[in-house]
């Protein structure tokens, strides 16, 4: 059945229309939104949308609530609409947006001269454009005019974690998306109108999904101010969920710690050590963890409160498998499309219903799942035995001094790459490097140490980016 992104937010409005849908800090000062002036300023915004010649538009800029209200009103007037991380490389840029078919890129103040110099011969729109008109949309009724103006409304692009010229572009249609929402409207952990806040950028999946899933239970989305307001935003908002990745997780306990009003932390991308696990379980904050992919539209199953974290609970609605190849497999009504261009990796991903994730995993007797582990993360030793890096990771991490730690392939060996932390010891971790290779077949011994000066390369939720490390490496 086809849904209307229109017809839900309508119908949200409807039913919280003077309750706060977002709250935004700027100078110090924290601005609320009400859902009727949401959807006052996406009204006017579609207006300004569908006056656009071009149809497929790039999304270029800071989370902040121009930025959503540009995203979303060219969406709702049925154009393409493509999400760019704000902080790619120029050629990145280039290379996505002409992959992508980017025909004009709307883009944040502070990004909008540059996005002029990046694509001469293309238009630039600023985001605040979109919402100006808002108090001409505030007049309109549910009348003829007030209907959604130009076409049905296309679909989404947001492109695979670590946003790269290799990226693929996931497609989501609108209507997809929308009955996605209907769907799994208690999926989030927390209570109905609620307050959330997250850092998360919103060209990233769980940024883009975690608004809308708020606004879909009557809730109170507070939006970030960068990632290095961080602390200021989680105390000035004093939201009851915060979702954070571990990074952010270990800052915050480590400076300014949670306002007393945070009761629930959601967390995600890579394992939350069991020391913070610890300390928030301690100032009575629940923790759970999300599993999910662009792919089946973010959220897929999280971790039940109290439990074991990396234990998930399947969402309702979405059936999982594994293949004999022990790869985790959802079936669900609604998931992505296509890879924007590439049928034959489509085709190895999605067949019919059933998405086919890339994770290792397994299921036990009551239908929880584990994950082991990723396709992508298993290197290929010379002598064609794989190794996990994921869980080889997570028992280098407690070696002595050690900051951060990962492990990748290049040339049929295991590399180890480690940011030393304070009180960094030589000798001490040499004698700890040791004791792990020492019983180890030859081809899995770790004898190839790359000591970093600078943090582990990774993707906005968390994950350590294998290949650019190796690419790295072999520069070296």
């Amino acid at each position: 059945m086809d849904h209307s992104l229109w017809d839900l937010i309508r119908e949200l409005v409807r039913e919280y229309e003077q309750l706060p849908a977002l709250r935004y800090r700027t100078a110090g000062t924290v601005f609320s939104v009400s859902y009727k002036e949401l959807w006052r300023d996406l009204k006017a915004g579609a207006r300004r949308a569908a006056a656009l010649p071009e149809s497929r538009i790039g999304i270029w800029g800071n989370s902040s609530y121009s930025w959503l209200v540009a995203a979303y009103a060219c969406l709702l007037a049925g154009k393409h609409v493509i999400l760019f991380d704000s902080s790619i490389g120029d050629e990145d840029f280039r290379r996505l947006a002409a992959y992508a078919g980017v025909q004009a890129v709307a883009a944040g103040g502070e990004l909008a001269g540059e996005a002029e110099t990046l694509f001469p011969d293309m238009p630039v729109y600023v985001f605040e454009e979109f919402g100006k008109a808002g108090e001409i949309a505030g007049r309109c009724g549910e009348e003829e005019g007030c209907l959604p103006p130009g076409g049905p409304e296309q679909d989404i692009i947001i492109f695979t974690s670590g946003t790269s010229a290799g990226s693929k572009g996931v497609v989501i249609p609108a209507g997809t998306l929308a009955g996605h929402l209907r769907m799994f409207r208690s999926a989030l952990p927390g209570n109905p109108k609620e307050t959330y806040f997250s850092p998360i950028p919103f060209f990233h999946i769980f940024g883009f999904l975690m608004v809308i899933e708020v606004l879909n239970r009557g809730g109170i989305f507070c939006i970030s101010s960068g990632g290095r307001e961080l602390k200021t935003d989680l105390w000035a908002y004093e939201a009851d969920n915060v979702t954070l990745v571990p990074s952010m997780i270990k800052f915050v306990l480590e400076t300014s710690g949670f306002p007393p009003q945070t009761r629930v932390v959601i967390t995600g991308g890579s394992a939350c050590p069991k020391e913070y696990q610890e300390i928030l379980r301690e100032k009575g904050i629940t923790l759970y963890a999300m599993y999910g992919m662009s792919e089946v539209i973010g959220l897929a199953a999280i971790s039940e409160a109290g439990g074991e974290l990396l234990r998930y609970r399947p969402v309702d609605g979405i059936q999982v498998s594994i293949s004999n190849e022990g790869e985790v497999l959802l079936t669900l009504p609604y998931h992505f499309k296509e890879y924007y261009g590439k049928e034959e990796e489509t085709r190895r991903v999605l067949c019919g219903d059933t998405v086919m994730t890339g994770d290792m995993g397994t299921l036990d007797e009551t239908g929880f799942l584990r994950i082991t582990g990723r396709l992508g993360e298993l290197i290929v030793l010379r002598n064609g035995e794989k190794l996990n890096a994921a869980d080889t990771d997570t028992e280098l991490s407690s070696l002595p001094g050690i900051a951060e730690a990962a492990v990748f392939g290049y040339g049929g060996y295991p590399v180890l790459a480690v940011t030393p932390g304070d009180g960094f010891d030589e000798g001490r971790f040499q004698e700890a490097l040791e004791r792990y290779n020492r019983g180890r077949p030859l081809d899995r011994k770790l004898v190839r140490v790359w000591n970093r000066d600078n943090p582990l390369p990774r993707t906005s939720t968390g994950k350590i980016k294998r290949n650019q490390l190796a690419e790295e490496y072999g520069r070296l």
